[in-house]
């Protein structure tokens, strides 16, 4: 898909030569692009752009320095977006990548996942409150 590698390749630029301070800001502002013009008019297309952020966490800790708080504060705003995406979505879609989401976390920024996870649907695989 052309918008696949389109993302990727703006994902990938968004980490190269950042001041360690500016990711937070960069993050916040593509998620603003995201709100302001996708979600509005092209949900599925915003929950993938948001998803596929969520998935480059590891990046952005590993750019940011000392500043995680910018950064983890932007991905926080991610997972409330990746939920509003989703609710025009078809349940067992959006259940399916949170789970994937969630069981991807190898740096503990997806918390806030697991909470918007758990409620929209109470038994999601992976969420602490409901093992496996």
């Amino acid at each position: 898909m052309e918008t696949d590698r389109a993302v990727e390749a703006a994902m990938s630029r968004l980490f190269q030569d950042v001041e360690e301070a500016q990711v937070g800001e960069r993050l916040q502002s593509i998620l603003d692009s995201i709100e302001n013009l996708v979600l509005p008019v092209k949900p599925r297309a915003a929950f993938a752009l948001i998803v596929n952020l969520i998935e480059r966490d590891r990046d952005a800790m590993e750019c940011c320095g000392d500043h995680h708080y910018a950064v983890a504060a932007a991905l926080n705003r991610a997972m409330g977006l990746v939920a509003k995406a989703g609710r025009s979505l078809p349940e067992e879609e959006v259940r399916t990548t949170l789970e994937r989401l969630i069981a991807e976390d190898t740096y503990l920024t997806r918390e806030a996942l697991a909470e918007v996870a758990i409620e929209r649907f109470k038994d999601l695989k992976g969420c602490a409150d409901h093992p496996e």
